[in-house]
């Protein structure tokens, strides 16, 4: 996933009143990136 791709799913999250469950998704890609 590309940086461009996070960013666009940050703001996304913040303009809905799904915030917490966008971002708490991210943090999943994050961590499955990492391993």
């Amino acid at each position: 996933m590309s940086t461009v791709n996070f960013v666009l799913l940050y703001i996304k999250s913040l303009s809905t009143n799904y915030a917490t469950s966008c971002i708490l998704q991210i943090i999943n890609y994050i961590i499955l990136m990492v391993k």
